[in-house]
Order: C-alpha cells, then sequence, then structure tokens
C-alpha cells in the first residue's frame, strides 16, 4: 500500500526537490526520499545549498 508521497510522486512526478547542504546531507524532503526509494527510484531531483559568504 502507497502512502500520501508514493502515490503523489507515482501520479505526479518529483513536484519538489530534495534540498541537500554542499556536504551532501539532506536538509528537507526526507519522507518524499523515502517514498521515492520505495518506488525503486534510482535518481531524484535536489537542489544543492551552499553557504553564503558576505564580505
Amino acid at each position: 500500500m502507497k502512502d500520501g508521497f508514493e502515490s503523489s510522486i507515482a501520479e505526479f512526478g518529483f513536484v519538489n526537490p530534495i534540498l541537500m547542504g554542499d556536504d551532501s546531507l539532506i536538509i528537507a524532503e526526507h519522507s518524499r526520499l523515502s517514498a521515492a526509494q520505495r518506488l525503486g527510484l534510482k535518481e531524484v531531483p535536489a537542489i544543492i545549498l551552499t553557504p553564503h559568504c558576505s564580505s
């Protein structure tokens, strides 16, 4: 039985990308990533956030 995230990803695809730090740690969307893994997806869209340095 699919949960809400699995059903949504299966029907609409990935709408919100995974947010990751530049160290490859997931910052947000852990549940969507888990759902994608349960669906057997090998790749998911992600945004990699880098530290902002002001001078």
